[in-house]
């Protein structure tokens, strides 16, 4: 009995730390020119990646990246 009762604390206070710690706070769209220049970065790297341009195939990866990094900076921050 007591086992079970422990169980049933411990379940609804592990499901309130989860539910705090996996809440996004403060998320927001970001700006229209925060936007459009991760997607021309995005679409340069795929650009480099399938085509053989000198300088977008040897950093297409990195293009790709930092356009989503810039994407999640940007949605965390308001005014990005």
């Amino acid at each position: 009995m007591y086992s079970i009762l422990y169980f049933t604390i411990f379940s609804k206070k592990a499901i309130k730390i989860l539910k705090e710690s996996t809440q996004m706070k403060n998320l927001s769209a970001p700006l229209n020119i925060t936007w459009w220049i991760a997607l021309i970065l995005a679409v340069l790297g795929i650009i480099g990646h399938f085509a053989s341009v000198p300088i977008l195939s040897q950093f297409s990866f990195w293009l790709v990246a930092v356009s989503a990094i810039l994407l999640l900076i940007a949605t965390r921050f308001k005014g990005l």
